[in-house]
């Protein structure tokens, strides 16, 4: 199991904190943990370092894929979440499946006012490297999530493919009325 206390609901999504957005650095809300999501999203060494070492605390060892959404830009073939599964899946049996979401269209950025909705992501990603998938535990990995549902239309997308079971966690919540 990737870990032992699966929630009820499939689909319920697993953050480890609020993300204030940066709003040109005038967030008064903006912490620590902000930072370390911006880390992230800059490929910045200290947020997959730091993200790795919380999430080593909460899932297992064992032999399960670690799947990221992608990018909205199919030209972004880096990026720091890579970069975090990269450490996850290093000296473990978990395995690295950051290459079975694939962005084959461009979408406009939803952090800048791009749609959020499901039917836009499920029409521009494409599933790959089934045999990472199929039977197989998957842990859906995003940066932020707002409204879930480039989360929601990935989980989907994998579902599609037969896995023994789908979790998604995003390492941020965006804050809501700010």
């Amino acid at each position: 199991m990737i870990y032992s206390n699966l929630p009820d609901d499939p689909t319920f999504i697993n953050t480890f904190g609020i993300y204030h957005p940066w709003r040109d650095g005038q967030n008064p809300n903006w912490d620590s943990f902000c930072d370390r999501i911006m880390d992230i999203k800059k490929q910045r060494p200290a947020g997959p370092a730091y993200f790795a070492n919380e999430l080593n605390q909460i899932f297992s060892n064992n032999d399960f894929t670690i799947v990221t959404v992608p990018s909205h830009n199919p030209a972004n073939t880096t990026s720091g979440m890579k970069t975090l599964v990269k450490i996850l899946c290093d000296g473990t049996n978990r395995v690295d499946g950051t290459e079975c979401l694939i962005r084959h269209t461009f979408v406009p950025k939803a952090a800048t006012g791009g749609a959020r909705s499901i039917p836009i992501h499920l029409n521009s990603i494409r599933v790959e490297n089934l045999n990472l998938i199929t039977g197989r535990e998957v842990l859906l990995l995003d940066d932020v999530t707002t409204t879930h549902s480039s989360l929601l239309a990935c989980q989907q997308l994998l579902q599609q493919h037969n896995p023994k079971l789908v979790i998604a966690y995003a390492l941020g919540q965006t804050a809501q009325n700010e």
